[in-house]
């Protein structure tokens, strides 16, 4: 049975959900454990991760599969239909960052 365009929207979104967590990770071990002298080390890091979720986050499939889930809302649940909200805020918010932004962010908050 093939997937629902939300459903296939939630397959993204899991993925992005990877990203998200291995970013906390990195975060979490830069004030807990990381070795004096890392900070630059850990921004190119935390900017390479954070400026590929935001790649995926705004890619025209993104785009295409919440647009084809709006139009079939009527089928979702309440919980889905606000999720599918999120999801499209969350897009919404990505694709209105620059991507040079994204990254000088993650570099500056890790030498802080």
């Amino acid at each position: 049975m093939a997937l629902t365009p939300y459903q296939q929207l939630e397959q993204e979104f899991r993925r992005l959900h990877a990203f998200r967590g291995a970013l906390s990770l990195l975060r979490w071990d830069a004030a807990v454990m990381m070795p004096r002298g890392s900070a630059d080390v850990r921004g190119e890091q935390l900017a390479a991760l954070e400026t590929e979720h935001h790649a995926l986050l705004t890619t025209p499939k993104v785009a295409r599969l919440i647009e084809r889930a709006e139009a079939g809302a009527s089928q979702l649940d309440d919980w889905s239909v606000a999720n599918l909200r999120e999801m499209r805020r969350q897009r919404d918010h990505a694709i209105a960052t620059p991507p040079s932004l994204i990254a000088r962010i993650a570099k500056a908050t890790s030498r802080a």
